[in-house]
């Protein structure tokens, strides 16, 4: 897929084009990778979620609801975007699993409600209450304490560069809004986050 596409459908030619300018914008720089790799998850994430429609979930494979939660979420990605180019890549590089979880997770909880509200059982939450026996309440706690837990690593490890944790906490600050006062999330509905 990437490379010299010399497939005539303009949107994979741009694709192609996309993933082979990566290296240009972090040159010499491990986060290239990252964003080449985390680009290319997603697209396999969205060719599993078309062939797997339907598929039935034994409970041992807790874990594939994580896994193709992390391949689909581009967190990867989107928390090498969070760092301005004169952070070097040793100063935030250890917090990107933490970030990841901090990411998907939040999204996770911030989404339950509308996705509740719609009959969506096709979720992490659902879909983690289902593998684990357990309730959608109790999985939504859980991933409340993982979120937490994420963020406070986050911090933690970014502490020793001031620009790094600035932008990180200006990140997760506007990500935790942006969910907020998007109607789509339907949260005003529920009182929160109402100002």
């Amino acid at each position: 897929m990437i490379g010299k596409s010399s497939s005539a459908d303009p949107l994979q030619q741009l694709f192609c084009y996309l993933m082979t300018e990566a290296p240009k914008c972090f040159p010499n720089h491990p986060a290239s990778n990252i964003v080449i790799t985390g680009t290319l998850n997603f697209v396999t994430a969205a060719s599993l979620d078309y062939r797997t429609q339907g598929m039935k979930l034994p409970a041992s494979a807790k874990r594939y609801t994580t896994f193709t939660r992390n391949i689909s979420g581009i967190a990867d990605v989107m928390g090498v975007f969070i760092f301005p180019a004169s952070v070097p890549v040793t100063a935030y590089i250890a917090a990107i699993p933490d970030l990841m979880v901090f990411m998907l997770s939040a999204n996770d909880v911030l989404s339950f409600y509308k996705e509740e509200v719609a009959g969506e059982e096709l979720n992490r939450v659902s879909l983690l209450a289902l593998c684990d026996n357990s309730t959608k309440i109790d999985v939504l706690k859980q991933l409340v304490n993982s979120t937490v837990e994420a963020h406070n690593n986050i911090s933690d490890i970014l502490k020793p560069d001031e620009e790094a944790l600035d932008a990180y906490l200006s990140f997760s600050d506007g990500y935790i809004w942006a969910h907020a006062g998007l109607s789509r999330y339907r949260l005003k509905e529920l009182g929160i986050f109402a100002k």
